[in-house]
């Protein structure tokens, strides 16, 4: 995953109004998306 689809995932996150409130909650969620798209 690059950088690139990674700052375009947060940014539908934060579109649907999800909100991010920590480096370590969304460091999680990155982690959890990953193991999803691979």
């Amino acid at each position: 995953m690059s950088v690139e689809e990674r700052k375009s995932l947060m940014k539908e996150l934060e579109t649907k109004g999800v909100n991010i409130l920590s480096e370590d909650e969304s460091k999680e969620l990155l982690a959890i998306q990953e193991k999803f798209l691979r």
